[in-house]
């Protein structure tokens, strides 16, 4: 089978399976009534802040993971590197890295789910995150929040469902 591919990762074996699905039509956009377009403020303290003055908190997953992280990483670099000791502490690490990864990625996708379900038009600023990240005192926040990831999952999914995602300029969108 060509669109199979088999992936290990922090002791799991996955299944990915590839399929094609035909694009949803989408309206055009002079159709869409006001209430069905949103636009959205994304940020570190409010994960997005939306037109209607409705707000989503960021949940912060590594920060509250970040205590176990430490702890497991200080014990790892104590351990004889060819050790079983060492592989299991390691895979424990990389089991909980995972954890994390997926939290983040579950939340994104209900948020994403829950703003085109009401919405058909979303409107985000353009966030350069690589930029962001050279602030070294945000660039922790910046990569637990993922914003960068939310932007690109929002583009796909509107594309998939047949809504309509417009990038904006950040200056001057808060």
């Amino acid at each position: 089978m060509k669109n199979l591919t088999v992936k290990y990762d922090a002791g799991e074996w996955y299944a990915v399976f590839i399929c094609e699905l035909p694009d949803q039509p989408k309206k055009p956009v002079e159709s869409i009534p006001e209430d069905r377009i949103r636009g959205g403020d994304l940020g570190l303290i409010r994960f997005l802040t939306l037109s209607d003055g409705s707000s989503i908190d960021c949940p912060r997953y590594l920060r509250g993971s970040e205590d176990k992280i430490k702890r497991l990483q200080r014990v790892l670099s104590r351990a004889r590197m060819d050790s079983r000791n060492f592989r299991r502490l390691a895979l424990r690490l990389a089991r909980l890295h995972r954890r994390v990864f997926n939290q983040r990625l579950n939340y994104q996708n209900q948020v994403i789910a829950n703003l085109y379900k009401e919405n058909d038009v979303v409107v985000l600023e353009r966030l350069c995150v690589e930029n962001m990240l050279k602030n070294h005192s945000l660039a922790k926040s910046l990569q637990d929040a993922a914003l960068g990831k939310f932007i690109d999952k929002a583009m796909f999914k509107a594309d998939f469902l047949g809504k309509w995602f417009v990038p904006v300029d950040p200056w001057g969108t808060t």
